[in-house]
């Protein structure tokens, strides 16, 4: 398998930690996996990173300018915090990168008439509008390293942008030109990675937990969790942080254990009832920018994944969202 993974796969775990992270690596390793992360995604994710890091930076402010002095100090050390870690972000990715056995190839060795050939022709990931030029740059570095590899003929893209998911019969079409059968994903959480699950058929019961107690974990746990609304949804933020759990209406929930290990991953599908925190910055009439908050009661259609080993439930949630709209 080729898994070319792009920049918002990435910034989901900036250091790319974790379970699943960790079993790429070591099915690259037993040659199982070809890991692909292009150049463009990496520069994506790094300026991804700094204006999330930055955004927080703004808000701590905003916070440091209305409180004591003693708060004032401690936010200040947190933000030096942070601009040392944005600062040192490129080099520790890069770092796990070579760590996990990526190839992270610079743009495809073509002619620039290419590419504009493809954006006045619309030719996919180009949109409708012409846009998708980094995209367009991500496809052709994933189709050029499974062509140079001849090792595998399954091409798994990872990425949440919809151009490639919209498009995806011509794409498939183009890798087949090549000999390789292509799969889109949305998150790196949906790719089988080659022996990393055991097989065994499993329940909460196994675990001696019930349901109540993965719904009151997901309340507890999915307080804080952060996300940017997509370009063409209709909210003015910035960004959006889950302040309140109210109600977990779970659908379904699959219990699977890591293979040669102790830990078990409980996945949850549910609709999440919370109030979100929005997030905007504004400048006033001097110049001088400031956070704006306000709050609102979402549904939040979720694929939740909790861990967990013999002892009971760990403090970690992975959460994506599907779907999210006000409620009237």
């Amino acid at each position: 398998m080729i898994l070319a993974v792009d920049a918002n796969a990435i910034v989901r775990r900036p250091l790319l930690a974790g379970a699943k992270w960790d079993a790429i690596g070591a099915a690259v390793a037993a040659g199982l996996v070809e890991l692909v992360v292009p150049s463009t995604a990496v520069q994506e994710a790094v300026a991804v990173f700094d204006r999330q890091q930055k955004q927080r930076i703004r808000e701590l402010r905003r916070f440091a300018r209305k409180s004591s002095r003693l708060v004032q100090e401690a936010l200040d050390a947190a933000i030096n915090l942070i601009e040392q870690e944005v600062r040192s972000y490129p080099d520790a990715l890069d770092g796990r990168l070579e760590e996990l056995g990526a190839e992270v190839p610079n743009p495809p060795s073509i002619d620039h008439t290419e590419v504009v050939e493809r954006a006045t022709s619309r030719r996919a990931p180009f949109d409708a509008n012409g846009n998708g030029y980094r995209d367009t740059l991500f496809w052709m570095s994933a189709l050029e390293s499974a062509e140079a590899t001849g090792r595998f003929d399954l091409l798994v893209v990872v990425s949440a942008d919809r151009v490639f998911h919209q498009s995806f019969a011509d794409l498939a079409e183009e890798a087949g030109e090549i000999g390789v059968r292509l799969s889109l994903v949305r998150t790196l959480e949906e790719v089988a990675i080659p022996g990393e699950y055991a097989e065994e058929h499993l329940d909460l019961s196994d675990l001696r937990l019930r349901v109540s107690d993965v719904k009151n974990a997901i309340k507890t746990l999915a307080v804080g969790f952060e996300f940017s609304p997509a370009p063409d949804d209709d909210v003015s933020a910035d960004f959006v942080t889950v302040e309140s759990v109210d109600e977990v209406d779970i659908d379904q929930i699959g219990v699977r254990k890591r293979y040669a290990t102790d830990l078990y991953e409980i996945e949850v599908t549910a609709d999440l009832i919370v109030k979100m925190g929005m997030f905007a910055a504004q400048e006033d009439e001097s110049g001088v920018e400031d956070v704006i908050r306000g709050e609102a009661i979402w549904r939040l259609r979720s694929r939740c994944v909790l861990y967990a080993d013999e002892s009971g439930l760990d403090n970690d949630l992975e959460l994506w969202v599907s779907d999210a709209h006000e409620v009237a």
